[in-house]
């Protein structure tokens, strides 16, 4: 500290390496968890659909295999994405059970409920009621057959989704113990959306209701247009590296308990792959070299479970910044 005084430090949160790595996840479903691209990657999160819709509800039992088995020798849990346009509750409740305690992470509302692009049909028609209303009657419906199941209570469940939406059609509404944001920013930096995705979705919330931690299930860069949503922007591969890195560590500065990265393949032109799915992008180099730097856990098979280091415990780090150019703020060490 020199000669002068000793000063106080302004006190800050301290955090394991392994709970940035843990924040993140990838929205790309079942398909690609034993593929060499996923495993590289070192993502340990996923949001994967229910059930296929290609090949019917009957396949959720061979799902549930594939799913069981990524969790088990690889630690990989899915984020499950209900889908309240083709599903009731009830259907809804005798899915989920075919899935053994303890492999879901998390139970999300249906995926951008008043989607009318075409050839997409996501608009939910439910109870008599369509998009953001159908979506929360939904969730409203299922939250007490999910609390009246003993294997399905302690399920975290996060809201639906609902694009370009100031979620004012769903109110009041707090079925969910998490929220749920799709913040894409175009080519602004990761926060530009984020105030005015977070303050819509809370409209959603019963006056005086709480507000709840939020969880971006889709968010990224894309590098072709994207023609699906018609939002005329688009990005180059240097930049999309560039940022995704950048999102998913600002995120976690903003207090994200999770964010899904939208998406391993090349889907509205974001992805970490081109459209061949086999082609890595600059951005899949950016996110591996990312998820190695943190990485401090290995997978236990045994105990399912991420283990890492003998015991640190992450203390305040006192040090002084004098002499440091007029252009330091904050120093990471």
């Amino acid at each position: 500290y020199g000669s002068g005084p000793i000063r106080q430090p302004r006190l800050q949160p301290t955090y394991r390496a392994d709970q940035f790595t843990d924040s993140i996840g990838l929205a790309y479903g079942y398909h690609d968890l034993d593929s060499d691209l996923q495993l590289d990657l070192g993502i340990r999160h996923y949001r994967s659909a229910l059930w296929d819709t290609d090949k019917g509800r009957e396949h959720v039992p061979e799902l549930v295999d594939i799913l069981v088995k990524a969790w088990e020798e690889h630690g990989r849990r899915p984020m499950v994405l209900l889908d309240s346009l083709r599903d009731t509750p009830g259907q809804t409740i005798d899915m989920l059970r075919l899935y053994p305690p303890g492999l879901i992470e998390l139970v999300e509302g249906g995926n951008e409920v008043n989607n009318k692009f075409p050839p997409q049909v996501l608009n939910t028609r439910y109870g008599g009621k369509t998009d953001e209303a159908g979506g929360a009657a939904f969730m409203a419906d299922l939250a007490p057959l999910l609390d009246a199941d003993p294997t399905l209570r302690d399920l975290p469940v996060v809201a639906f989704t609902a694009i370009f939406s100031d979620y004012q059609l769903a109110k009041p509404h707090d079925a969910f113990d998490l929220g749920n944001i799709h913040s894409y920013q175009g080519y602004g930096v990761p926060s530009s959306s984020l105030e005015m995705n977070v303050t819509r979705f809370n409209n959603i919330l019963p006056v005086g209701g709480t507000v709840r931690p939020i969880i971006p299930t889709e968010c990224g860069y894309n590098v072709e247009e994207d023609v699906t949503n018609q939002t005329g922007i688009s990005g180059n591969v240097a930049a999309q590296a560039k940022n995704i890195p950048m999102l998913l560590a600002e995120y976690f500065r903003h207090g994200f308990p999770r964010t899904y990265l939208f998406n391993l393949r090349n889907v509205d032109g974001y992805g970490l792959l081109e459209s061949d799915g086999e082609t890595k992008r600059p951005s899949w180099y950016a996110v591996q070299s990312l998820m190695k730097t943190v990485a401090d856990a290995t997978w236990n098979p045994v105990t399912k479970r991420w283990e890492s280091g003998d015991g640190f415990e992450p203390t305040a780090l006192l040090f002084d910044m004098s002499g440091a150019p007029p252009s330091v703020h904050t120093l990471v060490l």
